[in-house]
């Protein structure tokens, strides 16, 4: 489900080289038991913002997708799915989306290439505990 798109272009010079916006991935999960339907359910979101905080780029995007997946198996193991699936599946979805939007503006296609999100979350992770090591030393 997309819950929210924003996306808006800016002015450039066109003397000036085209600057590829950054982008920020923000992911989470919630496992949960539809009892009426006798299903397991997982329930992801995933944030996706595409800019940059220090210069103009041609377009901004933020994206907000919600995915629900239905498991009738009670012995599938939903947290390595939520992990290491999962997100794969869903950035999928918001590279084509953002490969279709650009391809409407006035710049050049931008098309994300194929990101190991699994590992990336892994960095993220390592850099964060990192950084609560060195918060709780001061």
């Amino acid at each position: 489900i997309l819950l929210e798109l924003e996306y808006h272009t800016n002015d450039i010079d066109n003397s000036k080289k085209l600057v590829i916006p950054d982008f920020n991935i923000h992911y989470e999960f919630n496992k949960t038991r539809d009892e009426t339907n006798n299903k397991n359910l997982l329930i992801c979101m995933m944030n996706f913002d595409l800019s940059s905080k220090e210069e103009i780029t041609p377009f901004e995007i933020k994206i907000k997708y919600q995915w629900i997946y239905e498991f009738k198996d009670p012995e599938m193991d939903i947290d390595t799915f939520a992990k290491k699936f999962a997100p794969s599946h869903i950035i999928s979805y918001i590279r084509e989306l953002i490969g279709n939007i650009s391809n409407r503006g006035r710049y050049p296609v931008l098309n994300i290439p194929i990101i190991n999100l699994q590992r990336m979350m892994e960095l993220s992770q390592k850099e964060k505990s990192i950084k609560t090591e060195i918060e709780s030393k001061n």
